[in-house]
């Protein structure tokens, strides 16, 4: 995992996927694609900080992004196998700004 960034702000992992259509268990939504996960804005209201339970990640949440570097890739080989159903963009995570 490569690690950059800017400490006081956040910390950035560049990191792969196995699997960028994965699916999903929200209503009326059939798969999710999620880019990266994580944030850097600490919401007190989040309700996706459970994240670092299953990833094996150390940081506190809002405190760092994990970029998929593959995850072009992997959606590209993955929809020349396409699935029917209904596809939701980042569904745990919020765009944000990276300086």
């Amino acid at each position: 995992m490569k690690e950059t960034g800017d400490a006081a702000l956040f910390k950035l992992h560049e990191i792969t996927c196995r699997s960028a259509l994965n699916r999903s268990k929200i209503p009326g939504m059939d798969y999710c694609l999620n880019p990266y996960t994580g944030c850097s804005h600490a919401c007190i209201y989040c309700y996706a900080s459970c994240m670092t339970r299953f990833n094996d990640i150390k940081e506190k949440w809002g405190s760092f992004v994990q970029v998929k570097t593959n995850f072009a890739e992997r959606l590209a080989s993955q929809l020349k196998r396409p699935k029917q159903g209904t596809v939701m963009l980042s569904g745990m995570l919020l765009l944000m700004g990276i300086v």
